[in-house]
């Protein structure tokens, strides 16, 4: 993020331009035939975008829609059918960023994109990125310091309404109409058979998974791992359900911490599988529990019944489908040390939870 002298001479140099900028701002959606998406942020946020993605392509069938992403959002849209090309974007402002920059710039402005919409922009740069392309018509985030230099800018953020709701919503600023808001991540038959390989090298071709996710973005999102772990444990013996740890390869030694915690012993899938390896094996999960993290936006897309431990009691970033079971914590301090927001949540409550699915009355 730019200090505060740097951010204002940046606003000071792009209101000289905006100024001079003889663009003409009137929209007319019967001329958009190439539109590029800005997405340069990670898997949660990246599939809360996917039903806005779906709703433009069906508000303009015709057009060329293409996405800039970052790395974990590619996996996410490699193979969305809504998308016709995926241009990476190196998501950290550092020496190799500001090298690659200028290349990246004279390929998006050669692109003559009509519109550019940022759907969702921690990255600074997000709304120069989109001015800078020569599009005419720039749709983004109101609260961006930067805001001025979208033609469009929408306010991205209501607490009443669930994130993807609100970026579908955005969209009625050009004529785009709501498709629900499922998220989408098809997966290929590679991502299948990489899922399969972990199953045959861990000898459980066969029988009932339970995913475990206790871990998060930030430290006070995260579950203690002890409970994760005591919870396991009830599910294969109670339920015959073997547990399976997903994560990162950042979580892998804590998710050896937590194996070493359990009386039955777990798969371990955190460190081992790509995100679409990963999306593919959550998706033979019998059940789900996890915290507010991309895997939880991965088990919705799945459609498999979730549990879902969030850190608040906002509604924004929680599941979407009603298979799922919400656990709220509370933050009790402003340091949000470790599990400090989750601790509200007990064993008890995520037992409680998993019977609910298990004997079927969640589901009704």
């Amino acid at each position: 993020m730019p200090n505060p002298f740097s951010l204002t001479a940046i606003k000071t140099i792009f209101k000289i331009a905006r100024y001079f900028d003889k663009r003409s701002d009137v929209f007319d959606r019967d001329k958009i035939s190439n539109i590029l998406i800005i997405n340069t942020t990670a898997i949660g946020d990246t599939l809360l975008s996917t039903p806005a993605i779906r709703a433009l392509r069906k508000g303009f069938p015709s057009a060329h829609i293409a996405a800039l992403v970052s790395k974990p959002a590619k996996e996410i849209l490699l193979e969305n059918k809504y998308i016709n090309e995926l241009i990476d974007y190196q998501p950290r402002i550092n020496l190799p960023y500001l090298i690659k920059l200028p290349t990246l710039l004279k390929i998006l402005k050669s692109r003559k994109f009509d519109l550019v919409i940022v759907l969702h922009g921690n990255d600074p740069d997000t709304a120069p990125i989109a001015y800078l392309t020569g599009a005419s018509h720039r749709l983004g985030w109101e609260e961006s310091r930067l805001s001025f230099l979208f033609t469009m800018p929408v306010k991205m953020r209501d607490e009443n309404e669930h994130f993807a709701e609100v970026r579908v919503g955005a969209l009625s600023n050009i004529g785009v109409t709501p498709d629900g808001i499922d998220l989408d991540m098809p997966l290929n038959a590679e991502d299948e058979e990489e899922a399969d390989a972990f199953l045959e090298r861990n000898n459980l071709q066969k029988g009932l998974l339970a995913g475990l996710h206790p871990f998060g973005s930030k430290p006070y999102k995260w579950w203690p791992l002890e409970r994760m772990a005591k919870t396991g444990d009830y599910l294969y013996k109670k339920y015959n359900l073997q547990p399976v740890i997903f994560g990162g390869a950042k979580e892998k030694t804590h998710a050896i911490e937590m194996a070493n915690m359990m009386q039955v012993k777990p798969l371990i899938a955190a460190g081992e599988l790509s995100i679409r390896g990963s999306a593919a094996l959550i998706k033979r999960c019998r059940l789900f529990i996890t915290t507010d993290s991309g895997p939880m936006h991965i088990a919705q897309t799945m459609k498999i019944p979730t549990i879902a431990i969030l850190w608040s009691t906002s509604t924004q970033t929680g599941p979407v489908n009603k298979k799922s079971i919400v656990l709220y914590g509370k933050c009790n301090n402003t340091d949000k040390i470790l599990t400090s927001c989750t601790e509200g949540v007990l064993v008890e409550d995520v037992i409680k939870a998993v019977n609910k699915f298990m004997e079927g009355e969640a589901l009704t």
